[in-house]
């Protein structure tokens, strides 16, 4: 019988958005001997939102991983957000935070001449930060489903404008 993961549950979680979204995320083995589903982390540009790296494009977290893989050799793999158990996930950083922070990706940074930026070995993504408060009393009894502002994904229709008609239609197409 294979080993259930912390932070994994296929199919049976849920977030309110206009565009399916994905997570890198690897197998790990926390120092308490936990299997879990160890995502990718995503500093903030204060400090304060760390939190949830997440893609719009699948093409791009696959991508993302690829590269990962190739310096870490860690199994890194893309799933759907609705396959992770976002529960969980607050829960478990309740103690340590008191907000939700997810970073929405939706692109890889480029120099000057068009090459794409990977510093260290991890590319450089853009996006827009979005956080949630921790829901009082929340245990994997009640499950939480997370409502993304439509505002956010206007914003990265208009970052787009210039090559997209509608970047979240076209995307949601693509994926």
């Amino acid at each position: 019988m294979e080993k259930r993961l912390y932070f994994y549950s296929p199919g049976d979680n849920f977030y309110i958005a206009p565009l399916t979204l994905f997570v890198v995320a690897k197998h790990s083995v926390r120092e308490n001997g936990i299997h879990w589903l160890e995502p990718i982390w995503k500093a903030g540009p204060s400090g304060e939102d760390n939190g949830l790296s997440l893609f719009t494009s699948k093409l791009d977290a696959y991508i993302y991983a690829i590269t990962l893989n190739e310096y870490d050799k860690g199994g890194w793999a893309a799933y759907s957000f609705s396959d992770i158990s976002v529960t969980e996930m607050m829960i478990d950083v309740a103690t340590i935070q008191d907000k939700y922070s997810i970073h929405i990706n939706f692109g890889f940074a480029v120099d000057n001449e068009g090459k794409v930026l990977c510093p260290n070995e991890a590319l450089i993504t853009k996006g827009f930060v979005m956080s949630f408060p921790h829901e009082k009393g929340s245990s994997a009894l009640s499950p939480i489903t997370l409502k993304f502002s439509k505002e956010l994904f206007k914003e990265i229709n208009e970052y787009w404008v210039l090559h997209y008609r509608d970047y979240c239609k076209d995307l949601n197409t693509q994926n």
